[in-house]
């Protein structure tokens, strides 16, 4: 069924199901918009550069926390 999620609260336990959909009318078919987006500002591309670089993997630093 369309957006139900079946849980359990312990391994082998008793399952319950609960739905994630806010509107029952959703189509997955139907095309996806694209939220727009503001870009950073200079102060957060300072931080991340400074402070959040040197926590990302080496090949991956240059893409998520380029020099600004």
């Amino acid at each position: 069924e369309l957006g139900k999620v079946f849980v359990q609260k312990e391994a082998a336990g008793e399952f319950s199901t609960f739905d994630i959909l806010k509107n029952k009318n959703f189509n997955p078919m139907a095309p996806i918009t694209v939220l727009p987006f503001k870009p950073l500002s200079l102060t957060r591309q300072e931080y991340l550069y400074k402070n959040i670089r040197k926590f990302v993997d080496d090949p991956f630093q240059d893409i998520l926390c380029p020099k600004p």
